[in-house]
């Protein structure tokens, strides 16, 4: 079987992003199947090493209809890993040309929770909006806009968010989404045959998982790996609960992995609120870090998946989170292998923090269970609901 990548990014084995790591794994997984895996992108990333296509080509509205009619030809099947929004509607059109010449199948790979749009929108967000994103004013104001709408009139914003997504997800042979937990969100607000409806997570990211022997050399670290934007991952939060943490825990450290548009602002929060035993690191290969942290954190206002949290286990990394997305339910049993703290509760979330860095034994076993993965995201798994799909879609 043949198979396109279609990506807003483009993908390769050290990009940063999480769609992009995504991406390469499939393409690497597909390709030990015995498929050929070529990969569109709309955007280069400039010092990336190459992925693991046959064939990587650079796309522009302008030129995007030439090339991927070429692609259709070759192609069985397009993997559509665009976050189809205003800036990328042009595509659909030529999605449609493609499948009317080629008969080629169009999948649609929605890598976040249905509605993100409309989630994180609080006072506290629109205050950071206002005074501290680095837009231009009229940036700003529009933002800031959206925030209160979103905030006072939820139904009305997803409603409109949806009415796009119903036009996207009209033109494709099937959605996936991360978790079939985002389903009834999704359905309530769009209406799409269920047929045309499946879920399937991220397979694991590290071909090993950590020896338990390694447990016992990890680091007194908390470890949080994320894109520095404040939207998402709502990388403030976690600063203010190490704030509550700073008094209490002298010989702990708490080091932030990634790059974004939003790092210099938590540069200056972290002086602002006089933070010790903190690090920003910048852009790195998390895989030392997590071999080497005890904690992972993430607070983030909304996920698709949470791929840190899957990778964190691997390493014995045992994960704190918020439980602001459904599908990390799938990744978290609360208690054994994570602890799920209730949406934007931060003080109970630095409670519970506090409790598992006292508690060597119950952080021990914790660590021990996360090692053990879960049998849902082995790479036989998700190659088999993807194999199941093709196979739905009529493409071998």
């Amino acid at each position: 079987m043949n198979i396109l990548f279609l990506c807003t990014n483009q993908a390769t084995r050290n990009a940063s992003g999480g769609i992009a790591r995504v991406t390469v794994n499939l393409s690497e997984l597909f390709s030990s199947k015995g498929n050929r895996c070529r990969m569109a992108y709309f955007n280069a990333i400039t010092g990336q090493e190459d992925g693991c296509f046959e064939q990587s080509v650079s796309l522009t509205p302008q030129n995007e209809l030439e090339v991927l009619m070429e692609q259709g030809e070759w192609a069985d099947v397009f993997i559509i890993q665009v976050q189809v929004n205003k800036e990328y509607l042009h595509v659909i059109p030529t999605i449609d040309a493609v499948r009317d010449k080629h008969g080629t199948k169009m999948i649609y790979c929605l890598h976040n929770m249905p509605f993100p749009e409309v989630a994180g929108n609080n006072l506290r967000f629109l205050n950071y909006l206002l005074f501290h994103k680095e837009n231009s004013l009229k940036e700003r104001i529009i933002d800031s806009v959206w925030c209160l709408y979103a905030m006072t009139l939820p139904n009305m914003a997803t409603r409109k968010i949806a009415a796009r997504k119903q036009y996207v997800m009209n033109h494709m042979d099937m959605t996936v989404l991360l978790s079939d937990r985002f389903e009834p969100e999704l359905v309530k607000y769009v209406n799409l045959d269920k047929d045309k409806l499946t879920g399937i997570g991220n397979c694991f990211t590290f071909s090993d998982t950590l020896p338990v022997n390694g447990l016992s050399q990890k680091e007194k670290t908390i470890l949080l790996v994320a894109n520095m934007t404040e939207r998402a991952k709502r990388v403030s939060t976690a600063l203010r609960i190490w704030k509550l943490l700073n008094g209490k825990v002298q010989d702990w450290q708490f080091v932030l992995v990634g790059d974004g548009e939003d790092l210099e602002y938590y540069k200056r929060l972290a002086k602002r609120y006089k933070l010790k035993n903190i690090s920003f690191q910048g852009r790195q290969n998390p895989l030392d870090y997590y071999k080497k942290g005890k904690i992972l954190m993430l607070t983030s206002a909304y996920e698709g998946f949470g791929m840190v949290i899957l990778e964190g286990q691997q390493m014995g990394c045992v994960p704190v989170v918020f439980d602001s997305y459904e599908s990390v339910y799938d990744l978290i049993d609360d208690g054994r292998n994570g602890i799920l703290v209730k949406n934007n509760d931060y003080r109970l979330f630095a409670e519970k923090m506090y409790s598992l860095m006292t508690d060597s034994n119950r952080w021990m076993s914790m660590a021990k269970e996360c090692l053990k993965g879960n049998p849902d995201f082995t790479t036989d798994a998700i190659w088999d609901k993807w194999s199941q799909l093709f196979n739905r879609l009529g493409v071998e």
